[in-house]
């Protein structure tokens, strides 16, 4: 009988590795248990993102949408400050200094395809003020790569506001408007 479950086990533990030879595995516990156990490799507090991996996906799938949408705002809307007529481009500028806001707007011609025009007037007002007008006339760039500097210095005495600019050119208008502080 002792025979019997010994041929059992070697059956059980018996790993033929040709057709002539037979492989034995023998397994004696105490010899394992007095070996030195291995290090735990723990690193300390686990993050959550390993412990879940479906919170990282979605966590990468929210930071990219973010990314795409501010990409997508920048590129669709465009900047407030800059603007293009025609064949001009226009850029406004300011900033507060000693009690006054300094504004500029940079124009541009950048092509010479269409006609030109003779005069550029703007229209600079401050955000709730918009009664207190200051309009300057200017002759327009005539040729490619001609810039004409538009300035204006208005009284204010806060510490941040929005400046405007209302372009005129040859029957057509566009409005250009940028944060100014301190």
């Amino acid at each position: 009988m002792r025979e019997e479950k010994r041929a059992d086990k070697r059956d059980i533990l018996r790993v033929q590795k040709d057709a002539e030879r037979e492989i034995i595995y023998h397994y004696k516990r105490e010899e394992r248990l007095s070996l030195p156990s291995a290090p735990r490799l723990d690193y300390g507090r686990r993050s959550i993102f390993r412990n879940n991996r479906a919170l990282l996906i979605l966590f990468l799938d929210v930071i990219l949408v973010i990314i795409i949408m501010f990409i997508a705002v920048r590129f669709f809307l465009g900047f407030p400050y800059k603007g293009s007529m025609g064949d001009y481009n226009f850029e406004l500028k300011g900033f507060i200094y000693s009690g006054k806001v300094y504004i500029s707007l940079v124009a541009e011609r950048v092509r010479n395809r269409e006609k030109r025009e003779d005069s550029l007037v703007v229209s600079f007002y401050l955000k709730g003020e918009e009664t207190g007008l200051y309009t300057v006339n200017k002759r327009v760039p005539q040729k490619e790569g001609e810039k004409v500097f538009l300035r204006v210095q208005i009284p204010f005495s806060d510490e941040e506001t929005t400046v405007y600019a209302i372009v005129k050119m040859g029957g057509r208008e566009i409005t250009l408007h940028r944060r100014v502080q301190r």
